[in-house]
Parts: C-alpha cells; sequence; structure tokens
C-alpha cells in the first residue's frame, strides 16, 4: 500500500514516525522509475481512459521516497505532441502504442514473461467451444494495459479456468496477441 509524502524530505508512515526521503532524478537511477527517458506515454482522463490530448514522451522524472524500500512517488516531466510540457505521477501514465509494431513487441514481452498465455484457452463443453465472449464490464485490456469500455466493438474475454484466469483484450491487442500465439505454435517453415 502506498503511502503519501506529507512535506519535503519526510514521509509519514502508519506509525506516524518520520523517515528520511530522498529525491532522485531519472537520469541518475533509471532503474527505479516505470518509464524511461523517451519511453511514449498518454495521461489516464477522468474517467481512466487514455486521454490523447494528454499524449507526450518522457523527459524528466523524480522519485521520492527511501530507496532501501518502502513507499514512493515518481513524478515525470512529458513533452506533449503538441510541444509543451506537463507533470504526472507514475500511476496516472499509460504506455502508448502508435503503431502494431510497439504493441507486438509489447505482447511478445508479455508472452515472454508468462504475463499472458502461450496458447488458446482449451475449448469446452459437448459443443467444444474457444470460452470466450465479450466483456460486459469495464475492464483493463492484459495486453496494453489500457481500459476497454464496456461491450466495445471486438473486444474479447478468455477463461482458461472457470471463473478464474480470465484475459480481456481490444479488438487491436486481441488479434495481434492471436497471431502472436499462432506464430508460436506453427513451425516457421508452415507460416
Amino acid at each position: 500500500m502506498r503511502r503519501h509524502l506529507s512535506s519535503p524530505g519526510v514521509l509519514q508512515g502508519y506509525t506516524g514516525r518520520a523517515v528520511a526521503v530522498q529525491t532522485i532524478h531519472l537520469a541518475d537511477q533509471p532503474n527505479l522509475f516505470g518509464y524511461k527517458r523517451g519511453a511514449k506515454v498518454v495521461r489516464r482522463g477522468a474517467d481512466g481512459y487514455a486521454d490523447p490530448d494528454w499524449a507526450g514522451v518522457v523527459v524528466d522524472g523524480a522519485w521520492r521516497g527511501n530507496p532501501s524500500g518502502g513507499p514512493y512517488t515518481a513524478t515525470y516531466r512529458i513533452k506533449r505532441d503538441r510541444g509543451d510540457y506537463f507533470e504526472a505521477e507514475e500511476l496516472a501514465l499509460l504506455t502508448r502504442f502508435d503503431t502494431d509494431a510497439d504493441l507486438r513487441d509489447e505482447i511478445r514481452e508479455k508472452i515472454r514473461t508468462y504475463a499472458l498465455p502461450r496458447s488458446m484457452p482449451p475449448a469446452r463443453g459437448v459443443d467444444r467451444k474457444e470460452p470466450a465472449r465479450q466483456p460486459q464490464e469495464v475492464s483493463t485490456c492484459s495486453a496494453c494495459s489500457h481500459q476497454i469500455r464496456p461491450r466495445e466493438p471486438g473486444s474479447m474475454e478468455y477463461e482458461y479456468s472457470p471463473g478464474q484466469f480470465r484475459f480481456r483484450f481490444h479488438s487491436r491487442c486481441n488479434a495481434i496477441w492471436r497471431e502472436e500465439v499462432r506464430r508460436r505454435l506453427v513451425p516457421p517453415s508452415r507460416l
């Protein structure tokens, strides 16, 4: 659970005792940050969806917390596509995928690290249908981490075990994920 910074240099914990806080810049220790310099990002709007008016590239960041562990905040300075700058906390940002190649790289990495399934869910039932359906509520895409609107055209939800292990995708993310799963299962000579 994240705790908040109450004043410069002091972190208030659950016990009320003060802990020394350091400010570290992105260029000094990039490993502390979720986004690197040059990362393409977009800020979440008030509705939780990506707001294209607030899209840009990370140019700097400040990490505040105790490097030995515990709560922290990471704030980024972002150059907007239209030229001006804005600041946003890490939790308010999403990775931006401008091309299918960008999205495909993300999906491949998630398959490689087992964050996404490496195969389609097994067929179940008498008719051996794929356990898939359109998401009925607001959910997060398993591939790009952006929100999916309820009943968004082409969106898909796969269930790998009844009531568990659900993976949800936008239409574009689903198509690329399925291509990558198929590519992994079919020998290169047969593609």
